[in-house]
């Protein structure tokens, strides 16, 4: 193989790795870039969707012309510890260049950290523990959603080991979850059905690409985000119907919807909500596979998040407007922290929004599909859609704001840098003067 083709072989793997691992495409397009850069490669031309990325190039020493295409097996799960130990390697790789037939090597030789099965699981369960509880379940129905989520969790498993298919896999677990959930309120086990299997749908739920897929479209990525989008809300109707199915069958005694849904006020609640968020965060970050040693601000993020969703809902009543301010900090909270540490933002970034994505907007839109209920899908619908755009507007907020403090950062380096040889210079001139002078 020649020079050009191991480096856009590392460049096509190492992008497949990337978002396997929960890189958004701005990140992966820019790793690609600064490596066929830093081996001088000419005429680049880079196509790129979170399932296919096609990069070509031309040797500028040699004139050479090599091409090369990778797939990309669609994936929400993410390992952010793996996602910084690639974008470690990249830098590494600009910083040294090292011999391009050594490329491959190097990316298989990374390491990075992966909990055991058990402390995932334990992170699961305190996170849906939480967001079943900031849904309004009682303590009751709290033992049934931890319960759900363990069933949840090893039927997964399960189906992961027979490789049944997604969709089919998803359909039967919620249908599974959905029944027995019904059974547990028949025997008034539990008094409000929907905060309990809201729970179980939230567990499968991809809201971490429902934020991602609305961000593309919003930053110039908008057939990779449609894409996305359209295979979310595909996960998500099929997630609704398998609950619906249960609920045909098995529920025709159930509330109506609008009479569970559960409002609470006051300061102990916002108390409440405030460490529940800390404690989701916190579980969400072990699910996410982040470092031991960053668990704190991944949890801290939350926590940050959810006081500014209160204090901005005491002042307005719309969603989509405390939404944007909070998404904002949220990208700036792991902006900073991504400047300190010298890490990717992203690792500190997603379990910061959990607060503020709208999985529950979007589980009752698809509801009102399953059940034909245009009311119901018309106002959660609109909503999901405006808090989404309001995601994806606080970032690029964000991302503009920090673009031009660096910017301006990057002058005062300038300046710093053209004041100082004059100095010496003005000096040197002094010195010259006293010795002729003399």
């Amino acid at each position: 193989m020649n020079n050009i083709e191991y480096v856009l072989d590392f460049a096509t793997k190492i992008a497949r790795e990337l978002i396997l691992s929960g890189a958004n495409l701005e990140r992966v397009r820019m790793t690609i870039m600064k490596i066929c850069n830093a081996y001088e490669l000419d005429n680049i031309s880079l196509h790129s969707l979170s399932t296919f990325i096609s990069v070509s190039a031309t040797d500028s020493k040699t004139g050479e012309y090599s091409q090369r295409q990778i797939s990309i097996q669609s994936s929400f799960s993410l390992n952010l510890d793996r996602l910084k130990a690639l974008n470690n390697l990249s830098y590494e790789i600009v910083r040294d260049i090292p011999n391009a037939a050594l490329l491959d090597e190097k990316l298989e030789s990374i390491n990075h950290n992966t909990y055991p099965w058990w402390v995932t699981f334990l992170g699961y369960i305190l996170a849906m523990s939480c967001l079943s509880r900031i849904f309004g379940a009682t303590y009751r129905e709290l033992i049934v959603a931890i319960f759900n989520t363990v069933l949840l969790y090893f039927l997964s498993k399960l189906f992961s080991k027979i490789k049944l298919n997604h969709i089919i896999r998803n359909f039967v677990a919620t249908f599974i979850t959905g029944s027995l959930t019904i059974l547990f309120f028949k025997i008034e086990l539990i008094t409000n059905f929907y905060v309990t299997i809201i729970t179980s749908a939230l567990y499968l739920l991809p809201g971490v690409a429902m934020v991602n897929s609305a961000r593309n479209i919003l930053c110039g990525n908008e057939m990779n985000g449609i894409i996305e989008l359209l295979k979310v809300i595909l996960e998500v109707i099929v997630i609704v119907a398998g609950i619906a199915s249960a609920f045909f069958l098995f529920g025709s005694s159930l509330p109506n919807l609008e009479d569970s849904i559960v409002v609470r006020e006051g300061l102990l609640h916002d108390i409440e909500l405030i460490g529940l968020s800390l404690l989701a965060s916190f579980g969400f970050s072990i699910v996410f596979n982040i470092n031991p040693k960053d668990l704190a601000f991944g949890a801290m993020g939350g926590l940050i998040i959810r006081i500014t969703i209160i204090l901005l809902s005491h002042l307005t009543s719309y969603r989509i407007l405390y939404t944007v301010i909070a998404a904002f900090f949220a990208a700036l909270y792991s902006e900073i922290l991504a400047n300190i540490k010298k890490e990717p933002s992203t690792l500190y970034l997603y379990p910061s929004i959990i607060p503020i994505i709208p999985g529950d907007l979007l589980y009752y839109s698809m509801l009102g599909v399953v059940w034909a209920n245009g009311t119901l899908f018309m106002e959660n619908a609109l909503q999901c859609l405006l808090v989404l755009a309001g995601i994806s507007f606080g970032f690029v907020l964000c991302s503009s704001f920090m673009h031009y403090v660096r910017r301006i950062k990057f002058r005062k380096l300038l300046e710093s840098i053209k004041i100082q040889p004059k100095t010496k210079l003005k000096e040197e001139e002094v010195k010259e003067n006293e010795k002729v002078n003399s």
